[in-house]
């Protein structure tokens, strides 16, 4: 049938044809973009290759800004861990931002070649040390102590009860997963 004799043929359904030119050139507008992922890459790739591969992903907040870099909407989505977060309150954060974080752990995730959720409560103190650790999911022992580690030695910007430097947890979700 020719694309005319179509047309005419939907004049019957003029209703109908409208609704799915609306649909076909609105649809876009109204699709939620996904929200951007951050990780580290490899520092070489493997021989054969010319991509790096992932070595971390899954941050919904770039890992390579500190805590004043990130934008309202980034400090918006790590306070949402959080219960309640009056005004003048922030949470901790590592002080260069979780990139040393996440490189760490996937050196010892290619070292140890773990699978498995490992999560970590950090609390960090008003000085932005942390003084005690806290492992709920243990994938293995060796990593556990390992990613306890390097959060023990990281330095965090101190989080801040109503304007006041505070003590305050900070938690870490780490996916490791051994790639075939």
């Amino acid at each position: 049938m020719p694309f005319s004799s179509t047309l005419v043929g939907m004049q019957s359904y003029p209703n109908l044809l409208r609704a799915l030119l609306a649909l076909l050139f609105c649809a876009p507008a109204f699709a939620q973009p996904a929200p951007p992922q951050h990780g580290v890459l490899e520092d070489e790739p493997h021989t054969g290759s010319m991509i790096r591969q992932e070595l971390t992903h899954g941050s919904g907040i770039p890992i390579n800004k500190t805590w004043n870099e990130l934008t309202p909407e980034e400090k918006a989505s790590v306070n949402q861990f959080y219960e309640s977060m009056g005004p003048g309150d922030e949470p901790p954060f590592p002080a260069l931002g979780l990139k040393p974080i996440h490189r760490a752990m996937a050196k010892l995730q290619q070292a140890l070649l773990v699978s498995g959720e490992l999560y970590l409560m950090a609390t960090v103190d008003r000085n932005g040390n942390v003084v005690q650790i806290k492992a709920i999911g243990n994938p293995d022992d060796e990593m556990t102590k390992a990613a306890a580690t390097v959060l023990s030695i990281t330095k965090f910007k101190p989080a801040l009860c109503k304007g006041v430097p505070c003590q305050m947890d900070y938690p870490f979700r780490f996916s490791f997963n051994v790639k075939h």
